[in-house]
């Protein structure tokens, strides 16, 4: 199983970057990567949209929310004009919160994207079903997979926490990149 560290140490594209990181509360840390100098911009394109979009360049930041007692990690893309891009949520089959901003996840390889005018995107099924096929994860973890990933899409769905969501994430990022100087 594959895993992700907050401060993307793991990534070939990063190459310089700031990293800041805040414990919010026991079961929540925040940890802010602000791009100084990448390989190569990365620029995706989604289901719902026919034109790639750049979701990491030179400054460009990534804020992570990682969540104890959830099997989700969120990461809140912004651009250099610090607005936000989207909401991209990791389904994981475990989150490890240590200090420093060490903390890491086991990727269970779906994932949710959420974007700002309210778009939802259910992403990488092939992945999970090939890691499943290569016995890289068994099949009750495909079942949390979708389980967490359907609850996840049912909350994001309610225009509140939609509101609650981008508020926090703004909030959060505004602390963190403030906090480096």
């Amino acid at each position: 199983m594959k895993t992700k560290s907050m401060k993307r140490t793991e990534w070939w594209r990063l190459k310089e970057c700031k990293f800041t990181y805040k414990t919010i509360n026991p079961t929540i840390e925040a940890g802010l990567i602000q791009m100084q100098k990448l390989a190569e911009p990365l620029y995706v394109t989604y289901p719902h949209t026919t034109t790639p979009k750049c979701i990491a360049a030179n400054g460009y930041s990534w804020l992570q929310l990682a969540f104890k007692n959830y099997n989700l990690w969120c990461t809140a893309m912004f651009d250099e004009q610090d607005t936000l891009l989207e909401c991209y949520f990791d389904v994981t089959a475990n989150n490890y919160l240590h200090t420093e901003g060490n903390s890491y996840f086991e990727d269970l390889y779906l994932d949710i994207i959420f974007f700002p005018d309210g778009t939802i995107n259910l992403l990488d099924e092939d992945e999970l079903l090939d890691a499943l096929n290569k016995k890289i994860i068994t099949p009750d973890q495909v079942e949390q997979a979708y389980t967490t990933a359907k609850q996840c899409i049912a909350w994001l769905e309610v225009k509140e926490n939609q509101t609650n969501l981008i508020s926090f994430c703004y909030h959060t990022f505004n602390q963190l990149k403030h906090s480096q100087k």
